[in-house]
């Protein structure tokens, strides 16, 4: 029996983005083997880490 994956339920936003950064988004992905909606969560995951990380710095 074939395993059927779970997909996840995802809301268009409609967001334009640059054509350098769709480029750097394809780029991500194939080093990483992973979705265009993976590599950005990732991405904003580390950025809002990094972030924190100079607030806390700062204090």
């Amino acid at each position: 029996m074939e395993k059927k994956k779970h997909k996840e339920k995802t809301i268009a936003r409609g967001y334009r983005l640059r054509p350098k950064t769709h480029k750097l988004i394809m780029r991500l992905q194939k080093k990483l083997n992973r979705a265009a909606d993976d590599v950005l969560w990732k991405a904003c995951e580390e950025l809002y880490r990094q972030v924190n990380l100079n607030r806390a710095r700062q204090l």
